[in-house]
C-alpha cells in the first residue's frame, strides 16, 4: 500500500500545477512601460531641430498621457546626427544602472528634413509604450458542477442590458509641426521672407547704403522671390546717385553637412530707376535700366523659423547713364557694380502640409 501511495503523488501535483497554471493563463497582458526620464541630444550641426519641448508634445498626443517623468531611474535616450549624406537619430532605453535594455533603434531623414526626423522618433517611442496586451478565454474549473436548465415555468425573462457610456478620449495636445507618421510632400512650399542691409559699389559715386525686402516661396532645394531694392544717394562729394527697383530671383539651396548651413545660389533681372546729379544740381539724370546679375551667400536658420544670412551680388547693367556737362563726361555708371549684405530670413508654414 506505502509504494502504490508514494507512486499516486507526483501525479496529483502535476494535476494541481495544471489547475493553477490554466487559472493564471486566462488573462494574459503585457505590463505597461516604466515611465522614464527624457534626454534628448542634438549634435552639432543639428541645432535647427525641433527642441526638446516638441518631441515631448509629439509623443503626448500620440500616446494621449505623459509617458516621461524627470524622476524616473531608467531613461530614454535620443540622440540626432548629422552624416554627410542624411541626418540619423538613435533611441535607447537604459535602466537605472545606465545599462542599455533594448536593441538601439536609428532612424534616417534628409539633411533638410529634420522635423520629418523628430516626427518619426516620437512615433516610435509611442509605439514602444504602448502596450501589447493578450486576453485567453476562461477556463472552466474540472470541479465545478453545471446546474440544471430552469423550468419554462420559473425562467424569468433577462433584463435588457444597460449600455455604459463611452469612456472619454484622453485629449490630444497636437503638436505645431506635422506628428509622427506624417511626411510633408516636398512639392508643398513655404512662405519666405528677407530683409537685407549693406553697401553697394559702383553704382554711385563712391560707396553706397543698399537695402532690399524680399518674399517668395521655398522648397527643399529651389526658391522663387521677388524683392525690392533701394540705394540711397551714394556721394562723393560733387557727384552722387541713388537706385529704386524691383528684381526677380530664382534660386537653388545647397545644405552643407556641418554647422546646419545652406548656401543659396541664384540669378535676378532687376529694374531701377537711378537718379544722378552733379554741381551742386546743374547736371540732373534720370534713366530706367535694366540688370542681370547673380548672387551667392550662406544663409542657417537658428530660431525656429528665423535665421540670419549675407549675400554678394553682381550686376551687369544693359543701359548706359552718362553725365556731361559742356560735353564732358561728369560721371558715367559703370557696366558692373557690386553689393554686400547682411540680413534675417523667415520660412512659415501657411499651406496645407500635403500629408502622405
Amino acid at each position: 500500500m506505502s509504494v502504490a501511495r508514494l507512486r499516486c503523488v507526483p501525479g496529483y501535483i502535476l494535476f494541481v500545477a495544471a489547475l493553477l497554471g490554466t487559472s493564471a493563463l486566462s488573462g494574459v497582458g503585457l505590463a505597461k512601460e516604466p515611465s522614464r526620464r527624457l534626454k534628448y541630444v542634438r549634435t552639432r550641426g543639428t541645432e535647427v531641430c525641433p527642441d526638446e519641448g516638441y518631441l515631448r508634445a509629439s509623443v503626448r498626443a500620440e500616446l494621449g498621457y505623459e509617458p516621461f517623468d524627470d524622476n524616473a531611474p531608467g531613461s530614454m535616450i535620443v540622440t540626432v546626427t548629422r552624416t554627410p549624406k542624411e541626418l540619423e537619430a538613435v533611441i535607447e532605453k537604459r535602466d537605472e544602472n545606465g545599462e542599455v535594455v533594448n536593441t538601439p533603434k536609428k532612424l534616417t531623414a534628409p539633411s533638410w528634413r529634420c522635423d520629418q526626423l523628430i516626427d518619426r522618433v516620437a512615433f516610435m517611442i509611442s509605439a514602444i509604450y504602448r502596450p501589447i496586451v493578450i486576453d485567453l478565454p476562461e477556463r472552466a474549473s474540472p470541479s465545478a458542477t453545471v446546474a440544471p436548465p430552469p423550468s419554462p415555468a420559473t425562467q424569468m425573462p433577462a433584463p435588457p442590458p444597460k449600455l455604459a457610456p463611452p469612456a472619454p478620449l484622453p485629449s490630444r495636445t497636437a503638436p505645431s509641426q506635422p506628428s509622427a507618421g506624417q511626411t510633408r510632400s516636398p512639392w508643398v512650399p513655404k512662405l519666405s521672407f528677407s530683409l537685407d542691409g549693406g553697401v553697394s559699389f559702383r553704382s554711385a559715386p563712391g560707396a553706397a547704403p543698399s537695402f532690399t525686402l524680399g518674399a517668395g516661396f521655398r522648397w527643399p532645394r529651389f526658391s522663387i522671390a521677388a524683392e525690392g531694392r533701394y540705394d540711397p544717394a551714394g556721394s562723393d562729394g560733387a557727384r552722387r546717385a541713388m537706385q529704386v527697383g524691383v528684381a526677380a530671383l530664382p534660386c537653388v539651396h545647397q545644405p552643407l553637412p556641418v554647422g546646419g548651413l545652406v548656401l543659396p545660389g541664384c540669378m535676378f533681372v532687376q529694374a531701377t530707376r537711378i537718379s544722378a546729379d552733379a554741381d551742386s544740381d546743374a547736371i540732373h539724370a534720370e534713366s530706367w535700366l535694366m540688370g542681370i546679375g547673380a548672387r551667392w551667400g550662406a544663409e542657417r536658420i537658428s530660431f525656429g523659423p528665423l535665421g540670419a544670412h549675407f549675400e554678394f551680388d553682381v550686376t551687369y547693367h544693359l543701359s548706359d547713364v552718362v553725365l556731361r556737362l559742356d560735353d564732358a563726361e561728369v560721371w558715367s555708371l559703370p557696366s558692373v557694380s557690386f553689393a554686400l549684405r547682411l540680413g534675417i530670413d523667415g520660412l512659415f508654414d501657411v499651406f496645407p502640409s500635403g500629408t502622405r
